[in-house]
């Protein structure tokens, strides 16, 4: 809010003395920053008088940023008119208006977004235009250049149209294809027009369809489909009729639109929809827009399309074919596995992903009996019972849009989809952040030192030395491995006149310390070959014995090899080499050492640019951009950890990873502290894989028989001792929920909370059958007493998730549910997040 002060309206709000101003109305403003709908709210003390509309949006984007895009709406409603923003004036797009557009010389190109697809709709106009049998289909891919060329000139001639698929494939020759019939309208002499200027093309077409343009037939037009995020030549791309097919944005315009499509279909030629079809629909409705909602509405960004869709309509269809239609009608098992499982559950990574479909699918058809099925909202506010009329077989097509436009109810809402109302308020400052991501990425970028203002340098060089200044210092440790493998540096009985030599790495060009280290080497080699000559006589005195005597050789050797494995186990425990938990430290204190050089050289590095010392490089210039917005820069995310959060928390994190890891070197590498803070590991598996190692070295269990089971333990500041099995770990929070400490289950979290914090986790080793999976939670997602909550490893926005390791599952850990079912947290996509979020960064 203190940035705007720099506008002279905002003076007074921020003045101390103002007895209107945030200081002095501290009550006034917080009642306005608590309320529900700020952006209907009328501002403290008459502001609203003082302030015009976009000053107003910029004072709400300062202090309710998540409703920025409710507000947003409402302003342009004022200003240019309600229909660009009410859902009610839902048209369905028609692609014959760019059909008219297009001619023999402009093609038209359909870009697709993910969940869409463009080839659907461009059948659809074809076959409207009478031209299936005229058409020629070619999809792009490896050596189709010479064929693609040879049946556009064989369509120029003959009149015929052609529809070429995945043009981002051939988008390093395809624009021989405008050469071709620029080549074919214009013959040597004839300059082509302007092709900015297509009015002037738009003359020479003739208007009688059997005339051709100097060998181009006037009826021949080309039809080309490509994602929206491919990269096509700018000359092809300006010359063409282009439109966007998006999906639906919300349910309303999701049901109107399927309502359009079965209307064409066979069973609703006389406008009469099917309420089995229609609920189909709401279900595919659900699962796409729980995707909106982030990691909390679908662990992974799922991309449900529209081939999903057409799939399931096709199993409906020859399902409906042979039965009666009805509202009480069950779903065979068969359907409902195909659906969930094949269909939709094909795309899912997880269990629970997987059980989250099946229960959304048991709400659109509540006549299955899978768990606790019912949402916030029922079917019956979509698809009421009312509507059927029996006369006619189904819902009448004008009574179904009557019914869906006149919904009093917001029917976007996050308790319909089955998650808590706090989910909204996470959609809608990623809606916020993507808004004002684009509008700083369409500014001019700085192309050296010279193009950043005044105020810009010294505000980049003042964050650099404040980041110098809080970097953590690096770890030693060299100096830690001197200090616990110095016992294993003793000399031996036969070396009692040498003396011991530390660990140090070789340096080079030779030196005492290399010669040292080359001795130490040597040495060690030597007591290696003998240790293997004593085995191997050793070895052969078991088979002397064993030709005068009858013995198993196999269990004898095996029984020498055993004495010898623990025999080399007591030696390393009294010599104190480091055990699993203490190569995890070093591993995880080398790592940070790593990313904090690799930040310290670039924070040196332009430091020295913005001084004019040397040349300002591109990453230099992108660290100094991202520096000036408040980012981290892409060099240490890729060095580091994932940035989900500004600079200020990044760091903040950073310190307390690298503070743990401190006070653990300060106990030893082989003394962890008794409570573990998890989110300062970057690489949780392998820690859990130390405690099953440890575990197993104690009891002489293979460590494919060892589970880890997971049990709240109560508050971590409680806990002075480490524990006897397994460890305590720290530092987790819970998103879609949030914990009761009194009754210690789960609970419904509080408004506006987001993430809630965990108590301590006790991760207890346990033995398992031999091939075991522990993590396969299938068996326990609706018949459990305890919900099986995954762990993450951090939380990844729609737009970072880009591949299914991108939260990285690091176990499973059973929370008492309470009152609620275990569906009614699947379907609220409740999880433990190991930190890394703003609330947490922050604490």
């Amino acid at each position: 809010v203190r940035q705007l002060e720099h506008l002279d309206v905002f003076k007074d709000l921020i003045c101390p003395q103002n007895p209107d101003g945030l200081h002095r109305g501290t009550l006034m403003w917080k009642s306005y920053y608590d309320s529900i709908h700020p952006e209907v709210e009328p501002l403290p003390f008459q502001w609203d008088k003082r302030l015009t509309a976009f000053q107003r949006l910029l004072l709400l984007k300062c202090m309710r940023p998540e409703k920025f895009p409710t507000a947003a709406k409402i302003f342009i409603g004022d200003v240019i008119g309600t229909k660009y923003t009410d859902q009610n004036h839902y048209t369905p797009f028609d692609i014959g208006q760019a059909g008219i557009e297009a001619s023999a010389l402009k093609p038209v190109m359909c870009l697709h977004v993910q969940g869409s697809t463009a080839v659907e709709e461009v059948m659809n106009y074809i076959k409207k235009s009478n031209m299936i049998r005229e058409t020629e289909f070619i999809s792009l891919g490896q050596d189709t250049e010479e064929k693609t060329l040879r049946i556009v000139k064989s369509a120029c001639v003959g009149g015929q149209w052609v529809l070429v698929q995945n043009a981002h494939l051939g988008s390093h020759w395809i624009s021989k294809i405008m050469n071709l019939l620029d080549g074919l309208a214009y013959p040597p002499g004839i300059e082509p027009p302007n092709p900015y200027s297509w009015q002037k093309m738009r003359r020479l077409q003739p208007e009688n369809n059997n005339q051709t343009i100097t060998g181009i037939h006037s009826r021949f037009k080309l039809l080309m489909t490509a994602p929206i995020t491919c990269v096509l030549p700018p000359s092809l791309v300006q010359r063409c009729t282009r439109f966007v097919q998006e999906p639906p944005k919300d349910i309303r315009s999701a049901l109107l639109k399927a309502a359009e499509e079965f209307r064409s279909e066979s069973r609703a030629r006389n406008r009469v929809l099917s309420p089995t079809l229609l609920r189909m629909a709401l279900f595919h409705a659900l699962i796409a827009g729980r995707r909106k909602f982030g990691t909390v509405g679908w662990v992974l960004p799922y991309h449900f399309s529209r081939v999903d869709f057409n799939i399931t309509k096709k199993l409906f269809v020859n399902h409906l074919a042979t039965v009666t239609e009805g509202y009480d009608e069950p779903l065979p098992e068969s359907l409902i596995y195909s659906v969930a499982d094949i269909v939709y559950g094909a795309r899912a990574v997880e269990e629970h992903t997987r059980t989250c479909l099946t229960l959304l699918l048991s709400h659109c058809f509540p006549e299955m009996s899978v768990g606790e099925a019912r949402l916030h909202l029922s079917v019956e506010k979509f698809i009421p019972q009312t509507l059927a009329n029996p006369s006619e077989g189904g819902i009448s097509m004008t009574v179904f849009q009557q019914h869906i436009k006149g919904l009093v109810f917001t029917p976007d809402r996050a308790e319909v989809y089955g998650l808590h109302e706090n989910a909204e308020i996470r959609l809608m400052q990623t809606q916020t952040t993507h808004l004002f991501e684009s509008l700083l990425q369409i500014e001019p970028r700085l192309r050296d030192a010279g193009d950043y203002t005044n105020i810009d340098l010294r505000t980049i060089e003042r964050m650099v030395t404040q980041l110098e200044n809080t970097l953590p210092r690096i770890f030693n440790l060299d100096l830690v491995r001197d200090e616990k493998l110095k016992p294993d540096l003793e000399p031996k009985a036969a070396d009692a006149n040498m003396s011991p030599v530390q660990p140090k790495r070789p340096e080079r060009g030779g030196g005492k310390k290399s010669k040292l280290m080359k001795k130490r080497a040597t040495r060690e080699y030597i007591i290696s070959q003998q240790e293997s000559k004593t085995n191997a006589k050793r070895k052969e005195s078991i088979l002397e014995d064993a030709e005068d005597e009858e013995i198993d050789l196999e269990s004898s050797y095996r029984q020498l090899l055993l004495q010898k494995a623990a025999s080399a186990q007591d030696a390393n425990n009294n010599l104190g080499i480091v055990g699993g938990l203490a190569l995890v430290c070093m591993r995880e204190c080398e790592f940070f050492n790593h990313l904090l050089k690799v930040v310290k050289d670039q924070l040196f590095e332009l430091r020295a640019a913005l001084r004019g010392n040397i040349l300002m490089s591109e990453p230099l210039e992108r660290c100094a951009a991202a520096l000036l917005k408040g980012q981290v820069p892409e060099l240490w995310v890729r060095t580091g950890f994932a940035a989900t959060l500004k600079i200020s928390c990044w760091m903040s994190d950073l310190q307390l990873a690298t503070a743990f890891f401190h006070s653990w070197l300060k106990r030893g590498p082989s003394n962890p502290p008794a409570v573990l803070h998890i989110p300062a590991f970057q690489f949780p598996q392998a820690l859990l894989g130390a405690i099953k190692q440890t575990h197993g070295q104690q009891k002489q269990i293979s460590i494919s028989n060892i589970a880890l089971k997971g049990y709240p333990a109560g508050e971590a500041k409680d806990m002075q001792e480490p524990a006897e099995e397994g460890c305590y770990l720290a530092g987790l929070w819970l998103e879609g929920a949030a914990w009761d400490r009194g009754g210690q289950c789960l609970m419904e979290p509080p408004p506006r909370e987001l993430y809630s914090a965990m108590d301590m986790i006790w991760m207890r080793p346990v033995e398992t059958q031999e091939h075991s999976d522990p993590t396969m939670v299938s068996q326990l997602l609706i018949e459990s007493d305890d919900y099986t909550c995954p762990i993450y490893r951090t939380v990844q926005t729609t737009a970072q998730a880009k591949n299914v390791w991108s939260r990285q599952l690091i176990t499973y850990v059973e929370l008492p549910m309470g009152l609620d079912s275990h569906s009614h947290w699947v379907k609220r996509g409740v999880s433990l997040l190991c930190g890394n979020t703003e609330e947490t960064g922050s604490d």
